[in-house]
């Protein structure tokens, strides 16, 4: 979180694994996201134009590609008070 250059470099090592689909669509997706917060729209768009593999990692690209990706912010609870 609010590392983008950090998630880069990991995303960009994952990426370079071999991995199943699914995985493979959540990366590429996180990747466009990553470049969409560097404000580089156009290379966000072509790693959405390519998420595939996962029926809901391709919604969302499809969605970023229209709507660029803004962080929410997460609110989280002390584990004390997680349910379990």
């Amino acid at each position: 979180q609010r590392q983008p250059q950090a998630a880069a470099g990991l995303l960009r090592a994952l990426q370079m694994q071999e991995l199943s689909p699914t995985l493979r669509a959540w990366v590429e997706l996180r990747l466009g996201n990553v470049h969409d917060l560097q404000g580089e729209r156009q290379a966000a768009q072509a790693w959405y134009q390519g998420v595939q593999g996962d029926e809901q990692a391709e919604a969302r690209a499809h969605a970023y590609i229209a709507t660029p990706f803004v962080p929410a912010q997460i609110d989280l609870k002390p584990l004390e008070q997680a349910v379990i």
